[in-house]
């Protein structure tokens, strides 16, 4: 049975830890220049500073769960191509984002994002249709509330439409620049910004 996101869940973690330990000593100036020197987006600073540290030091409710899947062979990323296309395009208009296997898996988050005005926002995409996302809101807002994450974006599209991508990140970008300072929001059929 092949199991392919082992591997880079394994390679992931362990490049983050390695990450963590060596940023972990040093001064707030010294990080800074570190950042700027290897040239680390606003996403990947907080990733690095407040979601992984939260994540390696808290205990974890969903990894019996996705630690099962992974291993079985059950996990796919079935929306993998619409996050890298979600991703250049952040990039293109810059912002930044990333996506890890520890955010899909543990903290209900496929991406992680900033716009221009630099604040992180974890998106949640489903193709679920609105009259079957109840469940799936009230899991993700109890899963960012587990993690302290204070801005999330739960979005709802149909994988059908044209122009998906551009769509996606013009709600996005909308939300992560929002000036909210902390909310949980979620958007169905493209609801209007």
């Amino acid at each position: 049975m092949s199991k392919p996101y082992v591997l880079d869940l394994l390679g992931e973690v362990i490049l983050d830890a390695r990450l963590w330990l060596i940023l972990k000593p040093l001064s707030q100036q010294d990080r800074q220049t570190l950042y700027i020197t290897e040239q680390f987006s606003l996403t990947q600073q907080y990733w690095l500073e407040v979601l992984f540290p939260r994540w390696f030091n808290g205990e974890d409710p969903k990894f019996p769960n996705w630690r099962r899947e992974v291993m079985s062979g059950n996990f796919r990323r079935d929306d993998e191509q619409v996050l890298r296309g979600i991703s250049r395009e952040i990039k293109q208009q810059g912002g930044s984002s990333l996506w890890k296997h520890l955010l899909d898996l543990s903290m209900a988050t496929d991406l992680l994002t900033s716009g221009q005005k630099k604040t992180a926002l974890c998106v949640q995409l489903t193709t679920n249709a609105e009259a079957y996302l109840d469940g799936k809101k009230q899991s993700w807002g109890e899963t960012l509330m587990y993690w302290s994450i204070e801005r999330g974006l739960l979005l709802s599209y149909n994988p059908a439409e044209n122009a998906l991508v551009p769509q996606l990140v013009k709600v996005i970008l909308s939300y992560s620049d929002a000036p909210t300072a902390a909310c949980y929001t979620v958007i169905t059929a493209f609801e209007e910004v």
